[in-house]
């Protein structure tokens, strides 16, 4: 059985690996000195652009991670200074020109920025990429040694870098700082650069330059001269220089804007043995080619052909490559790519280490011992499994053991199958002993929820594993490890996967998140609208139909297509991981699939949906139909609605439009009212003008309908301002209501006549009352409304419990007398006129009279008025001492309730504990609980008492 560490290499007390990810043949690249390479992180795209030729123009090659051909285009625009891919997936070129292009992933242009006027004129010779708040930023100096910064390639904002050095044609080495810099500077708060120029380091910021102080250790001076390579650790806490004597320094970045030497390594010698080719003036060149961080405390130094990695406490590994080699950081380690081989260099994870170091010991260690010794038929598996079943804590231990084992295969991805499948089968082997060991009464200590996240664990790991392996396979070539996997995240290996054309791959990560059970959010949107995003890829993807039918051969065929796709994706419409198919059907609209689109619309659930595409789409029958089978009238008024817009490209004739308008008959009587501006609409909504809907009016008003008539006339006679036209058009109304038998609606007008001479009456006798709304409270009022005016002359609108009891609010024998003749003419209830007057008296300005007879209502053998409403009344009014006269005969929760009322809470409770009432008690706790906490717990210490009182 292979060894988890066959494809380790120790640096000193750690462990490295190298991941041979795929074995590509770049034939087509002769030499790849000739050309600038980005590697896209995390398994992206490798891009080749052919550096400036004297004649003719660049080739630009874009490849997967396994060296498969993906795009091979030729490059056009000014020359190129340097290349990568932005967080965004976005291929970068910056030019000699001044400019930044961003290409897709096909290779074509998308957009361009500008450095400026300065850097147009004077053309950038170098540039460098970093990232800054998590989104890609870039660099340049131009031909007149000027610094430029953009600090994000999506809305770029160029910062001017300060320095006066005369970088042309001379040797120097720089690197851009994103975070702040040690020490209280304003101008290196933000990116900031730093800079080696012939001996010295120069800190470059907007509007300030500083020059660094470097202090030899144990003052021994080094003679070089210049710095020939920099490198940026990145935590951005260290950066690594190479002189040109071949001696490495790493330095920190210390506060007060200084370096300290952290460590340094005279390569001399073994620089002389690496360097293997030869330079132009016919000496071996000793200087390394390449400088990067491989991680925090690691260095990678590249010779043509060789990698040597070197720690902090001067380890030193090399390896040798059989061509030239290309470096580049990657979130986890090192990528190494040359003609014939791509690999990973990183540090072993510390899941995996604990598992593979030599002299390691644990339970996880002794669990996968054992399983070896088990799977090999030896008898040492019980001797590898007795320390862990013989502990005091057995069941957790080996709980640990198989968590250990998970996480251990989940970073042997991508390469070590076999080391997947041997570890997960360990965990597997365990989970046996496992169940004996939760039997056992040691076991008491060992929480249920362990189990359960070791399951949730379990199916997790394996399913994500699975799909690992399906992307590392070579005719995709996106080999991920498993902490490159968590930092891409769903959505952006989504769209790689469909820029692709991998659809099935796709799908296979749909599933594979709708299988977990997680809360993040870009996870919860891949579950719900990543098959929407596939199938609106696919639709983009297909050629243009010639024909709309749907009887089409090339329709009818992509509609087998489109029920295979669905079938096989398992998706089905309205669930919570199913497919908008409006949104799909939209796409397919947008790229002339319109055929397709009505298909898509017929598997849409959401009729919502569905009308605005079917109108894009000018089926105005089925759209209608839907509408009104929908049984919205508002989506109704939205579907009918549409084809009136002025200037809309969904336009019928007046006469087809009614003709499918009588086809429906609700639809029919609501487009007629809301033509003829129905008042029960909503005013926000503007009625449609115009020629066209005037026409589509007339030809629907040629059919006779007297009730329309008639409700235009009512409409009519409540827009006049003229109390007798109002009234003589409501007579009218009421005789055409009887003619039509419709005797409820005729009573109706009737009444409102009525009310409006009634009205005309009261403002020619030139009778003023109190003016209020009833359903208007005043501030912290229970029952009265609030006051608008003492005394008003206006009566007309208002309805009749409004006008009764304003009458009674005058308080003078007329009004009372006209008061008793509204109630009467309009058969009011008694019980209602109880109330209003009982309103009309506690807002009349004649007090005395008014309280003596609501004093007489509430001390009535039958009072007309509930006491409660009463007692509001009198709390209303302001006369709490009149109101607790009244609660004397009141019951007792009425009681309670209404001392709380007027504020006497003592009584309240005395009156509670007397009768010995924990409910009472209680009622008032909770109306206690929000005025007064400390009344509300002491009342609630009393229940505690009663309740334990014995009964």
């Amino acid at each position: 059985m292979k060894q988890l560490s066959d494809d380790w290499f120790a640096l000193g007390p750690s462990y490295y690996r190298r991941l041979t990810l795929y074995k590509p043949t770049l034939t087509n690249l002769q030499n790849s000195n000739h050309f600038l390479i980005s590697i896209g992180g995390c398994g992206g795209l490798i891009a080749f652009l052919q550096k400036p030729k004297q004649s003719g123009n660049s080739l630009l090659i874009i490849t997967t991670a396994a060296g498969k051909l993906f795009v091979e285009t030729t490059w056009k625009d000014a020359p190129p200074v340097a290349i990568s891919w932005s967080n965004s997936e976005e291929l970068v070129v910056v030019q000699k020109s001044g400019y930044a292009t961003m290409l897709n992933l096909n290779g074509t242009f998308n957009r361009r920025f500008s450095f400026g006027k300065d850097a147009e004129n004077s053309q950038i010779i170098d540039a460098k990429f970093f990232t800054h708040e998590g989104r890609t930023a870039v660099a340049v100096i131009t031909g007149n040694s000027q610094i430029f910064i953009a600090t994000s390639l999506e809305r770029p904002r160029i910062l001017a870098v300060a320095s006066e050095l005369p970088l042309v044609n001379r040797p120097f080495v720089w690197q851009v700082v994103s975070s702040p810099a040690p020490g209280d500077f304003a101008a290196f708060k933000g990116p900031w650069i730093l800079l080696a120029f012939e001996k010295y380091i120069h800190r470059l910021g907007v509007g300030k330059a500083i020059k660094i102080d470097v202090q030899n250790p144990g003052g021994q001076e080094i003679r070089f001269s210049n710095y020939h390579r920099l490198a940026l650790s990145p935590n951005e806490e260290m950066v690594a220089l190479y002189l040109d004597c071949s001696v490495l320094r790493v330095f920190s970045l210390v506060s007060g804007g200084g370096l300290e030497v952290r460590m340094e390594l005279d390569l001399s010698a073994r620089a002389a043995a690496l360097g293997g080719g030869i330079s132009d003036n016919n000496r071996v060149s000793t200087l390394p080619s390449g400088l990067v961080w491989l991680d925090n405390s690691t260095l990678a130094l590249q010779w043509s052909n060789f990698v040597v990695v070197v720690d902090m406490e001067k380890n030193i590994y090399e390896l040798f490559y059989p061509s030239l080699v290309h470096i580049q950081p990657e979130i986890d380690g090192l990528r190494v790519l040359t003609l014939s081989s791509h690999e990973i260099i990183q540090r072993v994870p510390h899941e995996l280490e604990c598992l593979g170091r030599i002299g390691a010991s644990s339970p996880a260690v002794h669990l996968f011992s054992a399983y070896r010794e088990w799977l090999a038929g030896s008898g040492r598996a019980h001797e590898f499994l007795r320390p862990v079943l013989t502990s005091p804590n057995a069941a957790r231990e080996m709980h640990g053991a198989v968590a250990a084992c998970l996480r251990a295969a989940a970073h042997c991805a991508p390469t070590s199958t076999d080391a997947q499948q041997n570890l997960l089968a360990a965990a597997h082997f365990a989970r046996g002993f496992l169940s004996l060991l939760l039997a056992a009464p040691s076991a008491k200590n060992v929480d249920c929820s362990m189990i359960d996240s070791l399951s949730e664990m379990t199916i997790q790991i394996t399913t994500i594993l699975r799909l690992l392996n399906s992307l590392a396979v070579e005719w995709v070539g996106m080999a991920l490890t498993w902490k490159q996997f968590e930092s891409l995240g769903p959505s952006t290996l989504l769209d790689r996967l469909l820029a692709s054309k991998h659809y099935p791959l796709a799908v296979e990560l749909v599933h594979t998140y709708q299988k977990l059970p997680s809360k993040i959010p870009e996870h919860i949107q891949v579950r719900r609208s990543g098959i929407t995003r596939i199938l609106c890829h696919w639709v983009k993807s297909l050629p243009l139909s010639q024909s709309a039918s749907p009887g089409d051969a090339v329709n009818v065929t992509l509609a087998r297509r489109l029920s295979a796709i669905i079938d096989r994706c398992g998706i089905s419409p309205g669930t919570d991981g199913g497919v908008c198919f409006a949104t799909v059907a939209e796409t397919a609209i947008s790229c002339g699939q319109t055929a397709l689109a009505e298909r898509l619309l017929e598997l849409e659930p959401r009729v919502a949906s569905q009308i605005g595409l079917l109108m894009r789409l000018q089926r105005y029958e089925q759209a209608l139909s839907r509408a009104v089978q929908s049984g919205d009238m508002d989506l109704l008024l939205a579907g009918v609605l549409q084809p009136l817009l002025e200037g809309s490209d969904a336009r019928l004739e007046p006469t087809a439009l009614s003709m499918l308008l009588r086809k429906h008959p609700i639809a029919l009587a609501l487009y007629r009212q809301y033509l003829e501006g129905n008042a029960n609409f909503s005013e926000s909504r503007t009625l449609p003008k115009g020629k066209l809907a005037s026409q589509v009016l007339a030809v629907l008003q040629q059919e006779v309908d007297p009730s329309l008539a008639t409700q235009r006339t009512v409409r009519e006679a409540f827009a006049s301002k003229d109390p007798a036209q109002r009234s003589d058009i409501l007579i009218r109304a009421k005789d055409a209501y009887h003619q039509m038998k419709l005797d409820f609606l005729a009573h109706t007008c009737e009444e409102a006549a009525k009310l409006v001479n009634f009205h005309r009456r009261l403002e020619e006798q030139q009778i003023t009352a109190p003016y209020f709304h009833l359903d208007e409270r005043a501030p912290g009022s229970q029952v009265l409304p609030r006051l608008i005016e003492a005394a008003a002359f206006r009566w007309q609108g208002t309805p009749v419990n409004t006008t009764y009891t304003r009458l009674v609010a005058v308080g003078i024998p007329a009004t009372d007398r006209l008061a008793d003749q509204v109630r009467r003419e309009f058969k009011m209830p008694e019980k209602r006129v109880a109330y209003l007057r009982l309103i009309g008296l506690a807002l009349s300005p004649n007090k005395a009279a008014a309280w003596t007879e609501i004093e007489r209502m509430a001390f009535a053998k039958r009072p007309a008025v509930p006491l409660g409403v009463i007692v509001k009344v009198y709390v209303d009014a302001g006369r709490q001492q009149q109101a607790a006269d009244i609660i004397a005969k009141l019951p007792l929760e009425q009681k309670i309730n209404s001392l709380i009322l007027i504020g006497q809470k003592e009584e309240a409770i005395n009156l509670a504990v007397q009768e010995r009432s924990e409910p009472m008690l209680y009622l008032i706790q909770r109306l206690l609980i929000k005025t007064d906490r400390a009344m509300a717990e002491r009342v609630g210490n009393l229940r505690t008492q009663i309740s334990s009182l014995p009964s």
